[in-house]
């Protein structure tokens, strides 16, 4: 498989790794851009095309709207990375400093347009509560083609530790978060 069909499914794979269950995952604790795991899963039906059937589709579905990476997706380049997790603490900042429009700057047009800063405080809140209070975050896994990312990662503070697989553009020379599921595909949580 190659192209978007292995981005795809590697996207799809590192959603549904459990931790014991990872691949060229790197030891815990280490900043990585180690290759992805091996994956043979795809997802198994058309994401969702508009941000409230984003907003209100299950993690699976929701993660795979942000169009993942369309070429062949290698690790993240040290600067890529660099400015990807750039964009995470910035987010994560605002967070913490509870201004979720700013939060908001940071996502992708798409994204930003399915959600209000009230609704985005909701969300957050209420499902990723590790993300909310995040003091610092991880990155474990990246895979990039260029123009879309995806990235395991640790988020970690007082309220505790969570691992997410966000999703990011490159939108205007600057890196954008289209959303984030927990890591594992847990269904029951909301997705960002």
């Amino acid at each position: 498989m190659s192209g978007a069909g292995a981005v795809v499914a590697v996207v799809v794979a590192l959603a549904a790794c459990t931790p014991g269950g990872q691949t060229a995952a790197p030891q815990p604790g280490a900043a990585t851009t180690a290759g992805p795991p091996a994956a043979s899963a795809a997802p198994s039906a058309a994401p969702p095309a508009t941000p409230s059937e984003r907003a209100s589709a299950p993690p699976s579905e929701a993660a795979a709207s942000e169009a993942p990476p369309t070429g062949d997706a290698t690790a993240c380049p040290p600067a890529v990375l660099a400015e990807i997790d750039a964009t995470i603490d910035g987010q994560l900042a605002a967070f913490r400093d509870g201004d979720f429009a700013r939060a908001l700057d940071f996502a992708t047009a798409g994204f930003r347009s399915g959600f209000t800063p009230e609704r985005f405080e909701e969300v957050i809140t209420g499902s990723f509560p590790a993300a909310r209070r995040a003091t610092g975050h991880t990155s474990r896994q990246c895979v990039t083609d260029g123009s879309e990312a995806s990235v395991l990662v640790e988020v970690s503070g007082d309220a505790g530790s969570q691992e997410l697989v966000y999703q990011l553009s490159l939108e205007d020379g600057r890196w954008r978060i289209g959303g984030a599921v927990p890591h594992g595909g847990d269904s029951d949580s909301s997705t960002v």
